[in-house]
């Protein structure tokens, strides 16, 4: 056997060790895409939660705005001057604030 013959190609071990390192880069990816996912699904769980209580405090303004008196929000007066008052509001978990502009002598 001449000695050109002999390097024309890759031995069964030097595929099998590509193949292997090959095998981890694969799982390595595989497992950065897993963690990604679980990391995407939780950020969504937060933020859907955090719309729903947005939301709910928007709608105890809105029954503040319609005058009628709510628990769950509750304000404190944050300024007052001669004609308006600066109140604070706070949802019943204190997640969200608001400040509400209303003119002396309003009852809402």
């Amino acid at each position: 056997m001449n000695e050109t013959n002999r390097n024309q190609g890759f031995t069964l071990i030097e595929v099998l060790v590509a193949v292997v390192i090959l095998g981890l880069a694969y799982v390595a990816v595989l497992q950065n895409f897993s963690v990604s996912l679980r990391n995407l699904a939780r950020v969504e769980r937060a933020v859907t939660t955090d719309l729903e209580e947005a939301l709910l405090f928007e709608q105890e303004l809105a029954i503040l705005d319609r005058g009628e008196e709510t628990a769950a929000a509750t304000g404190r007066i944050y300024l007052q001057g001669a004609q308006l008052t600066l109140v604070e509001i706070t949802s019943r978990d204190r997640s969200f604030k608001t400040l509400r502009i209303i003119r002396t002598g309003d009852n809402r």
